[in-house]
């Protein structure tokens, strides 16, 4: 009796080992593919959410009920996350939803809508309400491939944001425009892009500032116009300052100030670009695209707009590559339904 016990346990364990041996084999290889030819930041995300991944599947093997509890748990956490994102976009910036085109609020929508289906369906399979096949498991497990993205969202921010190392000497600080309170003067959230950069100018004189924002439908002039006027009135010379109002999003401020500096900077300064820890991690994406090489310099923000600006910048550097994700999504869910 006693051998045959200890058969199938090391049979049971040989397998296990053998599955996560196949698993680490897949993801690497999903890594190699969807990896090749991209931005280093790029590569540390798909890294992070892999890593996370076979984290996710040591834990179905070893303690299979607990880790799926603690899926279900953050599915739960990631529709309340989701929900408030979408009351914070709809109550507390609702000039910023009218701005996201149809594209974004639909993945929105189909997010938040799909993970409420799938929970329900993970709660009814974990206390054996109900039986799927693997056939149909895999569609329910899509959603987990994006908790691990929001997680590594937040790891390659936060690492990306305690990068910045150059000494402020000889710098060109472009800040980045958010919108204007009333129409007319810097929100809070800009406030503190501007006041990081009075900061920085003050501790070196060759400092050159720009400030990025061109004039919203709902602001009364532009976010760059209303940025230098800040600055001016926190004792930085106007002779320091250059304005790029023309910009209607994030992509368009860094593409235009990217010709600025092209054309009226002719000695090879570092580049710091001034944002909120939120969005650093999207504007870095896109700096690397325009071949535009910037450092990274965060500022805290309101952490009641964590919610909604988490998911938006999210869900927009998701759009970057929309097909590859949801390619990686589905590989991934097909290799937990037959865990």
């Amino acid at each position: 009796m006693f051998p045959s016990l200890t058969t199938c346990f090391l049979h049971e364990r040989s397998a296990r080992m053998l599955t996560l041996l196949i698993i680490l084999f897949l993801v690497g290889l999903l890594i190699l593919v969807v990896t090749i030819k991209q931005p280093f930041l790029q590569l540390n995300g798909y890294l992070i959410v892999s890593l996370f991944f076979v984290l996710l599947v040591i834990g179905l093997n070893i303690f299979h009920f607990t880790t799926a509890i603690a899926i279900l748990v953050l599915m739960l956490v990631l529709i309340i996350w989701l929900l408030l994102g979408l009351v914070g976009l709809i109550r507390r910036t609702p000039q910023l939803l009218a701005k996201l085109n149809f594209k974004f609020k639909l993945a929105l929508f189909i997010a938040t809508v799909w993970f409420i289906i799938a929970s329900f369906f993970i709660f009814l399979i974990l206390f054996n309400l109900v039986n799927f096949t693997a056939v149909f498991l895999w569609l329910i497990f899509i959603p987990v491939y994006f908790i691990l993205a929001l997680l590594a969202y937040y790891v390659n921010s936060f690492l990306l944001t305690r990068s910045f190392k150059s000494p402020i000497t000889n710098q060109i600080l472009l800040i980045l425009g958010a919108g204007l309170f009333d129409g007319k003067h810097p929100g809070s959230e800009l406030k503190r892009r501007l006041n990081k950069a009075i900061q920085l100018s003050q501790l070196a004189d060759r400092v050159a500032i720009i400030v990025s924002g061109g004039q919203g439908l709902d602001e009364q002039r532009s976010e760059a116009s209303a940025m230098k006027e800040y600055l001016i009135e926190h004792q930085v010379m106007a002779q320091k300052i250059t304005i790029e109002d023309q910009s209607k999003n994030t992509w368009k401020n860094l593409v235009n100030s990217q010709q600025i500096i092209l054309h009226h900077f002719d000695d090879k300064r570092s580049i710091a670009v001034i944002s909120n820890q939120y969005h650093l991690l999207r504007v870095c994406l896109y700096a690397q695209k325009l071949h535009f090489k910037v450092e990274p310099i965060g500022v805290t923000s309101d952490y009641q707009l964590y919610p909604s600006a988490s998911i938006r910048e999210l869900i927009s550097i998701l759009l970057l590559h929309p097909y590859r994700h949801c390619l990686m999504a589905i590989i991934l869910a097909i290799i937990i339904s037959l865990v």
